[in-house]
């Protein structure tokens, strides 16, 4: 069968849109970053623990087959020594996200990390070979992200920082401080210090070409970086000032909606005394004008009703509001008594199974969907038909609803656009010309709020099933076996 599942989702309007650069130290933005930085470092350590691993499985066949030194013991150090700093800017930082984070400590939480980072990485540098191997080229990475998440100020004394460290550690290794090294076997054992001293020039293009392209990558990556930023700041401005127009736009068109609610319910009451005979007897002819006077009226009212119902949805304080834990069989016998009166005019009945089931959430937004789920329940069922309403309690603590109808159904295409706001499919308006489109965008956006689970199941001509399984209430209270039945209408 046919179906369609509407899982919940944060309702786009409760999107909020800052008015400034997403990068800022002191920023919510900033603290994700940090830890997204440790995170990476946890897999650092892991590397470091693996390369440990392989060093004491196959580094003497490595050695002696292919001449390769493979790391012994400074990996382990690296990891153990990471690991303990890591927990560190962990602990720090979760500090950071229960308090209002002052500038002065995220600086200190992001540069310890920076300078953490740069150390270990020149100690692995070392070991490998600074001068015998591309492993400098690793300092990019922290470059390329110093450009991405600073200024070009402070990615530049990040650039600075790597080209020191290096270039200490290459001086360190020629004025013997600490012995040459290289994952190459057989460059490791010979004096690297007197093979560099006898060629200034090739030393000095070695490290001098690293160092240039430190800066030339700081360069054309700071730059990049600030021009991303700077549009996106443009574009989110630009955001701004259309989400305000629109919001302006709504209000506006939700005030005038409300002056034209009182019109006509007043020319509603002006029609019914005018059929009723009050004011003299009326031709058939006029009696046939003041009939499509009344359906207009009752359309235009409805949609009225329903375009404020969704205003008042989307607003702050319908948001704000607590939830209660409640029981949905009861809030679906009130809205299936509020049904009556419309299933009783086009002979329509229910058969219902409502077991006591506990939900949580606003009773009067959860009635108003499950009013608008009959209502259409209802509006597109043949006549003398058929629509079935059950409640249940989930064993995992969960809740489900069901209501089915044997009416004119949806086609698979229209499926997924039933909830967008006016959308009505060929059928269902020929079927009913009094509907506004709004109803189900109601009942998706009460679902989302209270996330709900929502799928629906149709078939053209064959009737259509609506599935709604509220999450699990905390602290609830299985229902015992138990429940409550309304009579078949």
């Amino acid at each position: 069968m046919p179906h369609f599942e509407l899982f919940p989702s944060p309702p786009k309007d409760d999107l909020q849109v800052p008015a400034s650069p997403p990068i800022q130290v002191g920023s919510e933005v900033a603290i994700q970053n940090i830890l997204w930085f440790i995170t990476l470092r946890w897999i650092a350590v892991a590397v470091f623990l693996a390369v440990e691993i392989t060093a004491a499985l196959f580094g003497p066949a490595l050695r002696t087959n292919h001449g390769i030194e493979v790391p012994n013991q400074w990996p382990w150090i690296l990891a153990v020594t990471l690991a303990l700093a890591n927990l560190c800017f962990f602990i720090h930082a979760r500090r950071l996200t229960i308090q209002t984070p002052s500038k002065s400590s995220v600086y200190l939480n992001i540069w310890s990390q920076i300078v953490v980072d740069l150390l270990t990485l020149t100690v692995v540098v070392h070991f490998l070979g600074s001068l015998t191997t591309f492993i400098c080229f690793a300092y990019l990475f922290h470059t390329v992200l110093a450009c991405i998440f600073f200024p070009p100020r402070l990615s530049l004394a990040v650039t600075f920082m790597v080209c020191l460290l290096y270039v200490g550690c290459v001086a360190a290794e020629l004025a013997n401080i600490i012995p040459p090294a290289s994952i190459y076997a057989e460059q490791a054992n010979h004096s690297l210090r007197a093979e560099l001293f006898n060629s200034p020039l090739r030393l000095s293009f070695h490290v001098g070409s690293a160092i240039g392209i430190f800066l030339v990558v700081w360069y054309l990556a700071s730059n990049l970086s600030s021009a991303v930023r700077q549009r996106d700041h443009q574009l989110l401005i630009i955001n701004e000032r259309l989400l305000s127009a629109d919001r302006e736009r709504t209000q506006h068109m939700l005030h005038t909606t409300h002056e034209l609610k009182a019109p006509f319910a007043a020319i509603q009451s002006y029609v019914q005394l005018l059929m009723k005979g009050y004011c003299g007897p009326l031709t058939d002819d006029s009696r046939d004008v003041l009939a499509k006077i009344d359906a207009r009226s009752q359309r235009l009212s409805n949609q009225i009703r329903e375009m404020l119902q969704l205003a008042n949805l989307r607003s702050a304080t319908a948001g704000a509001r607590s939830f209660e834990q409640l029981d949905v069989a009861q809030i679906l016998s009130r809205a299936l008594a509020a049904s009556q009166a419309q299933a009783q005019a086009r002979d329509i009945s229910f058969r219902t199974d409502l077991q006591k089931a506990n939900v949580q959430g606003v009773a009067e937004q959860l009635e108003m969907m499950l009013a608008n789920l009959l209502a259409n329940a209802v509006q597109y069922s043949h006549p003398s038909g058929t629509v079935t309403v059950s409640s249940r309690q989930l064993e995992d603590g969960s809740a489900r609803v069901q209501i089915s109808d044997q009416g004119i159904g949806i086609r698979p295409d229209a499926l997924p656009r039933i909830f967008e706001e006016y959308y009505r499919s060929k059928e269902a308006a020929q079927h009913n010309p009094m509907c506004t489109g709004l109803g189900l965008a109601i009942v998706k956006h009460i679902a989302q709020t209270h996330n709900i689970a929502l799928r629906v199941e149709s078939e053209l001509a064959q009737g259509t099933t609506f599935i709604l399984t509220f999450p699990r209430p905390k602290n609830i209270i299985h229902p015992d076996a138990q429940h409550t039945s309304m009579r078949d209408s």
